[in-house]
């Protein structure tokens, strides 16, 4: 097998990141843990070099934990915001895409399909389909965006 690297290593790299996992052909592939030098910790699977489902945990405390391709949020995940804000859902291409639940620090949700991820106060925008509310106390609202 010369040229090739293959089974469970722990690698540090010239930048101060550090992978502890296994690798195939000098890629992180299968299970592993990423440390990045910025504070961020990614454990999970990996494809080629890239993270496909794991928990990403940010230097801020946030956490996202569910699908990836290349390295950027796809499918369906779940988001936790350092305010407590959570958002459980569909993602494409990095933001929030199509349908998904957002609970509130208070614990009351939003349901909906969104078209963005921006935090424009505390909750995305909302289209096209019927838009449920159910507050804490039980409450609900229903109508549309």
């Amino acid at each position: 097998m010369q040229g090739k690297l293959f089974g469970s290593v722990k690698v540090l790299f010239a930048n101060n990141d550090s992978y502890e996992g296994e690798v195939s052909n000098y890629q992180p592939n299968g299970n592993g843990k990423m440390t990045f030098n910025n504070g961020n910790v990614y454990e999970g699977v990996w494809a080629n070099g890239n993270q496909s489902f794991g928990k990403m945990t940010f230097k801020n405390s946030e956490v996202y934990s569910g699908q990836w391709d290349k390295n950027t949020f796809q499918g369906e995940g779940t988001f936790t915001y350092a305010d407590g804000l959570r958002y459980k859902g569909m993602y494409s291409n990095g933001a929030i895409a199509g349908d998904g639940v957002f609970t509130m620090i208070d614990g009351s949700t939003v349901q909906g399909s969104w078209e963005l991820s921006e935090r424009l106060g505390e909750v995305a925008r909302s289209v096209g389909k019927a838009l449920n509310i159910v507050f804490k106390n039980r409450d609900v609202f229903r109508g549309s965006s």
